[in-house]
């Protein structure tokens, strides 16, 4: 018995890194990958030069951060930023410099463009094959578990790999042209990587759930653009009545998830789950 269960779960993981290999290589040849690269480039770089021209208008004040405060400074900042209810991770490491004013303001800047970039990738994985009905030849062979775990692996590598090369490209562009003390922004970015690798994880759940339920691709595309701008009004109009309501949604807790505040990670992977299960429920349901 423990054999068979074995077997069977070895089976699974081969048949889930076989449709995540076809899933990476298909998707880097693509030219969605290469829009990727280019979209996050253009708005991580616009909003690097907007801090640093308002870093020289500011006479290097604004992106000093809180090393060159006294500590009765630090004291005063830290207990307004609690009083306005800013969770006590993301204030620790931005005082303690763990988040520096440079990659804290492009993170914050540019986050908006990560879940719709994550939908135009792969809002077709799922569903086009779906239309076209490779699925039918597809599922004789692998599990619909495996199809979707693979599909969902392929995808998030692939954006996470998209999203690690603008920043080490940018990185060095800035090195190498002295636009920025780069020291503490090296040291940082493990973490950033980390906090991404979950953000970027519950978007690509979140596409496949909806590439799972919708078809052909073209409505997919167009319902889900049109969730997640219903998504992020509600989030405010929410919010206007309640903080806690305007933190239902997963994209409330960006800022704090880069500071790798364990309630935001939680969250980010509840909705992941979430998100995976019922993805898998609609293709079981689904004639395929």
């Amino acid at each position: 018995m423990a054999a068979d269960d074995a077997h069977s779960a070895n089976r699974v993981l081969h048949e889930t890194f076989a449709v995540a290999r076809a899933e990476l290589l298909d998707m880097v040849k693509s030219i969605r990958f290469a829009f990727l690269v280019v979209s996050y480039t253009f708005a991580t770089g616009i909003v690097g030069y907007m801090l640093l021209w308002l870093n020289e208008k500011f006479e290097g004040k604004l992106l000093e951060g809180a090393a060159g405060l006294e500590a009765e400074q630090r004291t005063a900042i830290i207990e307004a930023a609690a009083q306005e209810g800013i969770s006590r991770p993301l204030i620790d490491a931005i005082m303690n410099g763990d988040l520096p004013p440079m990659v804290f303001g492009v993170l914050v800047g540019s986050t908006f463009s990560i879940p719709l970039l994550m939908l135009l990738v792969g809002y077709n994985r799922i569903s086009e094959d779906v239309s076209t009905h490779y699925t039918r030849y597809l599922l004789q062979r692998v599990h619909r578990g495996s199809y979707l775990a693979g599909k969902l692996l392929g995808h998030w590598l692939v954006s996470f790999l998209a999203i690690v090369l603008v920043h080490v490209g940018l990185l060095v562009y800035a090195k190498a042209n002295g636009l920025y003390d780069m020291d503490s922004t090296f040291a940082a970015m493990p973490r950033i990587w980390f906090a991404l690798l979950v953000l970027v994880l519950g978007y690509s759940a979140f596409t496949m759930l909806m590439s799972a339920i919708l078809d052909p691709p073209i409505r997919v595309l167009l319902l889900g653009v049109i969730a997640l701008m219903a998504i992020k009004v509600g989030e405010i109009m929410l919010g206007i009545f309640s903080d806690s309501l305007g933190k239902i949604w997963m994209g409330s807790w960006d800022v704090e998830l880069y500071a790798l505040d364990p309630i935001a990670v939680g969250i980010y992977l509840a909705y992941t789950a979430a998100f995976v299960a019922l993805a898998h429920l609609a293709l079981k349901k689904r004639d395929l």
